[in-house]
């Protein structure tokens, strides 16, 4: 089961089935979210509200200060609640359809576009309630309909599978046609779906073969609109950050990959109330702070290079932001005209040029009064996510934190978080917490010592967080250096020996943790699958660029 998460990378399943076949994929297929999602954390009580945020701070082994922030709703764990949903389900029939799930040929005998056929049988056969109505559509080039909305309890669903058994590859792709005849398929009334009581989403099944991003996220944008949104899922193809990107900054709508049935089933079945039902939008973290700064931000939908500046000083298009007392001094400070008390400071300050102060002199001034807000994240939609044993999936955004000039010592340190999101009724919420690292988590501190049972879950949760971040870490930077790779500016042998010993620390961690864990816990599984990706890693590296020296390969298991 995927885990809970603003839209974005839901799962590493391309990394991984392009690992286990010997190949070295592109680094936009490993990202620090999809990781996460894939993996089970204690954090904690339930949450209380559509949507919270739990914080934790914590102190590496390196003396880094780190904040763990679970994002929990209410909705975690529950069903779908009783609204109906129309789903109009969109078939890419284009001939790249005909290939295989995943790399191997061999490891994979269901084509791309019989999987897809196999995933409405499942929506109509076991996902869908009665009340529930289902559209089907083709697309290649063009958009063609096969079956307009029908209601679950009002077919023979045998008769209406039988057209979708027949379907056969053909033609080239447009993406953006399957997306209107996807439209199409609701029917041109005016009424929104919030109005006539049912959830709307079109469903696009596709290897993605072309992809106008642009045209395509004025599309999903122009139907989110109408609350209709949008959810993609990649057939057996490298994850698209692109596409992720496209989809993730609009309202509503999410992403998927799958390179194999059984992941095709875990999207469509497992997740399908998860990802068809959001429980939050316009989400924003952020942090101010008069000692530490975001350094790094790890679990949220874009990358640490595509991130903008998180540091949010004030300007006039940012005024609402600032709390009461700043605004009030940056109404002063801009408005040098009035003679009231309140802007007294003001006048004094501006006298000399008779005029405002300029915003960037105000930027300054006011950074003396309250820290600056410095953005964590923001992201349109948030989704519910599973519970296992008191454990969420996924969920998890880690922050890296750095100094500032003249911060007090590193455990005499705090910050202000604040989480600010509206629910499905357009309603805003903030909640803000301040948080100290007194009482910080000490990174290596034998988590599994602990006598109290849910702090011990906190704390091993807290380890493996901090684990998988340095595993995407080292396998993203090798990823980069073996796509640009040169025998004249690199050491094979010393690369790959890093590599080994490096992937070969975070293995034995995680070992370690496994064996003195005093309980049965979730996630075991998904520990499992990533030290296999490491040892696979390890040997696809090696062999990749060991071709650069005669005979050359890291081989062998990290550390070994």
């Amino acid at each position: 089961m995927m885990g809970q998460c603003a839209s974005g990378a839901q799962n590493a399943f391309a990394f991984a089935s392009a690992v286990k076949s010997g190949r070295m994929p592109d680094v936009s297929t490993l990202t620090y979210q999809g990781v996460f999602n894939e993996h089970f954390f204690y954090a904690g009580q339930p949450a209380q509200a559509m949507l919270e945020a739990n914080s934790f701070p914590i102190v590496g082994k390196d003396g880094t200060q780190w904040l763990a922030i679970y994002l929990k709703s209410v909705l975690d764990g529950r069903p779908r609640d009783a609204t109906p949903i129309d789903l109009s389900v969109v078939i890419d029939i284009s001939g790249s359809m005909g290939a295989g799930m995943a790399y191997s040929e061999e490891s994979c005998c269901c084509s791309r576009l019989d999987c897809a056929k196999q995933a409405v049988a499942w929506l109509v056969r076991e996902v869908l309630r009665a009340d529930d109505r289902i559209a089907l559509s083709l697309f290649n080039t063009e958009g063609h309909r096969i079956h307009n909305l029908t209601q679950i309890d009002q077919m023979d669903k045998d008769e209406w599978l039988q057209a979708c058994d027949a379907i056969r590859k053909n033609g080239g792709t447009t993406l953006s046609a399957g997306m209107t005849v996807g439209r199409e398929a609701f029917g041109t009334e005016a009424e929104d779906g919030s109005s006539s009581g049912r959830a709307r989403r079109i469903l696009f099944l596709t290897d993605m073969a072309e992809m106008g991003a642009t045209e395509l996220g004025e599309q999903i944008a122009r139907y989110a609109a109408e609350d209709v949104f949008v959810s993609i899922v990649g057939m057996g193809v490298e994850f698209n950050a692109e596409l992720t990107e496209t989809v993730t900054k609009n309202k509503g709508s999410i992403y998927s990959s799958a390179t194999s049935a059984e992941e095709l089933r875990e999207i469509i079945v497992s997740d399908f109330d998860v990802n068809s039902f959001p429980a939050a939008f316009d989400v924003e973290l952020s942090i101010r702070s008069g000692d530490l700064k975001v350094d790094a931000v790890y679990g949220t939908p874009f990358d640490q290079q595509d991130r903008p500046d998180p540091t949010l000083t004030w300007s006039e298009e940012h005024h609402s932001l600032h709390t009461p007392h700043a605004r009030a001094a940056a109404e002063a400070l801009v408005n040098s005209g009035s003679n009231t008390s309140a802007q007294g400071s003001a006048q004094a300050l501006s006298s000399a040029i008779r005029a405002a102060l300029p915003p960037d002199c105000v930027a300054k001034v006011l950074g003396e009064l309250e820290p600056p807000k410095q953005s964590v994240t923001e992201v349109n939609t948030f989704f519910p996510g599973h519970v296992t044993l008191g454990c969420i999936k996924g969920g998890l955004v880690l922050v890296r934190l750095a100094s500032l000039p003249g911060a007090q010592a590193p455990l005499s340190r705090s910050l202000q978080l604040s989480l600010q999101y509206s629910d499905r009724a357009g309603t805003a919420h903030v909640q803000t917490d301040t948080v100290g690292f007194e009482t910080a988590y000490q990174a290596g501190s034998f988590a599994w010592e602990r006598d109290d049972d849910a702090d011990r879950r906190l704390a091993r949760g807290l380890e493996k967080g901090l684990l998988l971040q340095r595993y995407v870490e080292i396998c993203r930077a090798h990823l980069e250096l073996a796509h640009a790779w040169s025998p004249e500016t690199h050491d094979a042998e010393q690369t790959c020996a890093t590599l080994s010993e490096r992937l070969g620390e975070v293995m034995a961690a995680l070992e370690d943790d496994r064996v003195r864990a005093r309980e049965k816990e979730a996630g075991r599984e998904e520990e499992d699958k990533v030290r296999e990706s490491m040892e696979k890693f390890v040997e696809n590296f090696g062999k990749a660029i060991g071709r650069q020296l005669e005979g050359g390969s890291c081989g062998g298991r990290p550390g070994g």
